[in-house]
């Protein structure tokens, strides 16, 4: 009877797990296995937030790669960017974005992952889309808002680059000025 007991149990946890876990918008790829002589083993891979979306009132968590994971009605992820003016019909957990709001989102995520890759020494913490031709990023740290235009991933690496060193030259000037003042 016990082997049968434990059984019963090993069927119903597969079947919880195939019933509710693969249907979490946080697993990318889940797989069980059963242990013999009475275990499962569970591997998953998990989805993480990369980014913010905001959506009239509320905040859309979405990873690296469009997957929208959940949707709150307060931004308690401050690290992550938030981008503006991505929007669709509605935001669904677990679904990829598509149409226009994958294209401007794959595009945010180019750029971010652009400014890592050629060292970018500010974090960006805001894209805006105020059209189709026009991106507005904004760098906290440096209270900065930059007009950066229409995102060309051809061009994309170099500008950035030159930004940095725009930025830099600019905080600088601004630093000996204060010093030249409070002196």
């Amino acid at each position: 009877m016990i082997g049968r007991r434990i059984a019963d149990e090993i069927h119903v946890a597969h079947f919880v797990f195939f019933k509710k876990i693969p249907h979490s918008p946080y697993i990318y790829k889940a797989k069980i296995t059963r242990k013999l002589p009475n275990g499962l083993e569970v591997n998953y891979i998990e989805r993480n937030p990369y980014a913010i979306i905001k959506y009239i009132e509320s905040y859309v968590l979405i990873d690296k790669y469009g997957y929208i994971l959940e949707i709150k009605k307060e931004n308690e992820n401050y690290e992550l960017p938030i981008i503006y003016g991505i929007e669709t019909d509605e935001f669904i957990p677990g679904q990829k974005l598509s149409g226009t709001a994958s294209l401007k989102f794959e595009n945010s995520v180019y750029l971010l992952e652009t400014a890592e890759h050629v060292n970018f020494d500010y974090v960006v913490s805001e894209i805006n889309y105020t059209n189709s031709e026009e991106v507005r990023l904004s760098i906290n740290e440096e209270n900065i808002q930059i007009v950066y235009g229409k995102i060309q991933k051809e061009i994309l690496s170099d500008k950035i680059a030159y930004l940095n060193e725009i930025i830099k030259e600019e905080t600088n000037d601004e630093y000996l000025k204060k010093e030249a003042i409070s002196n």
